[in-house]
């Protein structure tokens, strides 16, 4: 019977988790970036139901030109950015749209970098609940560089 509780538990912690999952909403899934050109990041932060304590974001990019991109908790590619996550909600929420808290990050993007399929890859670091317990959680988009 413990071993029931306990495994339920945590289910609903990692459900919990799963549910407040920062991750990067511009630019989407198949959109275009320009090689030498800076980017701007729109990372949100789902409402949270849980209490927790942001540590901090990294931002990487890889190409997938001439192979499959790894995922995101595999590597990071060519560091973007690396610091400070403190996601706030927008002033006026009906003109922009924004309804969740969230940050832009300003990326520069490799002049250099190879033209074609790549992935911008996020990692968020953050401790969660009263015992402050750490989580990393990993994500992608799919982006072509021009």
């Amino acid at each position: 019977m413990k071993f029931l509780a306990a495994a339920v538990s945590t289910l609903a912690l990692a459900t919990g988790v799963l549910a407040q999952s920062a991750y990067i909403e511009k630019p989407a899934d198949g959109d275009s970036v320009t090689a030498g050109s800076s980017l701007v990041i729109d990372v949100v932060r789902p409402n949270t139901i849980s209490s927790s304590q942001e540590v901090g974001i990294a931002i990487g990019i890889s190409s997938c030109t001439s192979k499959a991109c790894l995922p995101a908790n595999s590597t990071l590619g060519t560091l973007l950015y690396n610091g400070r996550f403190t996601p706030q909600y927008d002033e006026d929420q009906a003109a922009t749209g924004q309804y969740q808290p969230h940050q832009n990050i300003t990326v520069q993007i490799p002049g250099d970098f190879t033209k074609g399929t790549a992935q911008i890859n996020f990692a968020h670091f953050f401790l969660l609940g009263a015992s402050l317990s750490p989580y990393i959680e990993t994500s992608e988009v799919n982006v072509t560089v021009n």
